[in-house]
């Protein structure tokens, strides 16, 4: 073939939306094929068939009440359609987080398609960013498909913002700030994208201080409004504003910072150490390296920044570092039920930056020797496809992904609960029980889901004191969690207290009256003569 006629076939693929949909449908696929059986997991059972779940709630109510602590209502709309009708069908999930999975790549296409002109260059970041384990929690992880919604809202919002900017049109305006309203509605790293747009609107439109300020102050006033609506429902404002006000060491907050941010810039580069949420220890002593390293980051930042001006590379080195602020706050703030964390998932709308100049590098090198460039690049999608076929086998089930996180970090509450529950489920008590038991003494908190499957395993080993304590506890935390006073009930049943555990089942069945297992309990003992 010609090189002539190799460009009229590639113009020919470029100039076709959908054949570039089809063909990054089929990357995503090949990466994720081993993906659909995976099971339900953690917050899945929680935020789909939990006492609060989606399948628990009309559709006005997930725009009316918390959501497992969080108020994202316009994410959890794709898991209440599935949820109302397949019920419980894991592989009808994974179908419709592929399905955003797609779009989402799609998108970055399209975004670095504007921005660069250079459609082969969009296509192969747009593959990189498909194959990269580091993003498989969207698909693996049935409850992610919510992050999927907070994704694709910034990035619709972000690419009407971009036309906007170019042809004036006020409806894309409109639209764009109508896909940021969702965006909020969906995931708090939303907060970002005025910033992201005054970026943009400095680096690539050449605009004045003026008129960044004019285009991004609608963008600005909604956050007001979103803080507002957060602070009648949840924590986060308060955090946002004390944030950098109540550290008691700026340094050692400092260094734990760049502690979560090396983990995750380096499993962007080799991905081995991939999970969706990493703690680090507070006052670890890495201040003098982790000094060094970001003023090493920084200097490299500014001369890049200096040498390419204001042109799509600068804007996407700077949009990158920028994805990074709202992770400040998981060091400076005081988290008492939780280590400084990090989760990959909040960068997700800035990483694409990573990924194109990722493949800008790789194409420069094809360019000036085709045969190394080739054969890098190549090596480098294979590897990114191991590892990604790797990763999705480790999302299998709720014990083998809690053994996996453990065998990583053992920072965070969440695997040593998803390990317990899953061997309680198994029958496993004592096992359960000493993981219950690990994570609580190693991080000194708990939860009312732990507390009270922690106390039923005590009450299947014959711990009855040590029992009734965590049971306890667990209605001290959350008095309405039905399944506490579930356990309750077979708790005073064995020990013949016929009526405290009726007490008991019948405030679980009214807490939980269409899912609670203690109404066949009821049943039996009603019709006993």
């Amino acid at each position: 073939m010609t090189d002539k006629n190799h460009q009229n076939l590639l113009g020919f693929f470029f100039g076709s939306r959908w054949l570039v949909l089809l063909g990054l449908s089929l990357v995503c696929l090949l990466a994720y094929a081993n993906s659909f059986q995976n099971n339900f997991m953690l917050d899945d059972n929680l935020v789909i068939f939990g006492q609060r779940g989606v399948i628990n709630k009309s559709f006005l109510e997930i725009f009316t009440t918390n959501q497992v602590g969080y108020y994202r209502p316009v994410g959890l709309i794709p898991l209440w359609f599935v949820s109302h009708m397949l019920g419980n069908s894991y592989i009808a999930y994974h179908l419709v987080s592929f399905f955003l999975f797609v779009l989402m790549v799609f998108f970055i296409f399209l975004i670095v398609r504007k921005l660069t002109l250079d459609p082969a260059l969009s296509f192969f970041s747009a593959v990189l960013c498909a194959i990269h384990p580091i993003n498989g929690m969207i698909v693996n992880y049935i409850t992610a498909s919510a992050l999927a919604v907070y994704v694709l809202s910034m990035q619709v919002s972000f690419l009407l913002f971009m036309y906007f900017s170019e042809n004036g049109r006020m409806r894309d305006y409109v639209l764009s700030l109508t896909f940021f309203v969702f965006a909020c509605l969906s995931h708090e790293m939303a907060i970002m994208l005025p910033v992201y747009l005054a970026t943009y609107l400095f680096f690539i439109r050449k605009g004045s201080w003026g008129k960044i300020f004019k285009l991004t102050f609608p963008f600005i006033l909604i956050l007001f409004g979103w803080a507002k609506l957060r602070s009648l429902t949840s924590f986060y404002p308060q955090q946002f504003v004390t944030a950098l006000f109540v550290s008691k060491n700026m340094a050692a907050s400092f260094s734990t910072w760049m502690d979560l941010v090396i983990w995750y810039v380096s499993n962007l580069i080799y991905p081995g150490k991939i999970i969706f949420l990493w703690s680090s220890q507070y006052e670890q002593e890495h201040i003098l390296r982790n000094l060094i390293l970001f003023v090493m980051a920084s200097g490299f930042g500014i001369f890049f920044c200096f040498k390419w001006k204001r042109t799509w590379k600068s804007f996407l080195l700077i949009l990158f570092a920028l994805g990074f602020a709202p992770t400040v706050l998981s060091c400076f703030q005081s988290f008492p039920k939780v280590r400084p964390i990090i989760e990959p998932h909040w960068l997700y709308f800035t990483e694409f930056s990573y990924f194109v100049l990722l493949a800008w590098v790789l194409r420069s090198v094809v360019r000036k020797n085709f045969i190394v460039g080739a054969a890098l690049s190549a090596s480098v999608i294979f590897l990114l496809l191991v590892y990604c076929w790797t990763y999705n086998m480790e999302w299998k089930n709720q014990e083998k992904y809690s053994l996996y996180w453990l065998s990583l970090n053992k920072g965070n509450l969440t695997p040593y609960y998803g390990l317990g529950h899953s061997l309680m489920e198994k029958g496993d008590y004592l096992g359960a029980a000493t993981s219950f038991g690990e994570g609580y003494g190693l991080l000194d908190y708990g939860t009312p889901q732990m507390a009270a499957d922690w106390g039923h395993c005590l009450d299947m080993l014959g711990y009855g004191k040590m029992s009734l304590y965590w049971l306890k506890q667990a209605v001290q935390k959350d008095k309405e969690y039905a399944l506490t006073y579930h356990y309750v009930g077979l708790y005073y049943k064995k020990r013949g207290n016929l009526l405290e555990a009726q007490r008991a089942f019948k405030l679980a069945v009214k807490l939980d009256p269409r899912f609670s297992p203690s109404r066949a309990f009821l049943k039996i003992e009603n019709s006993a003569p």
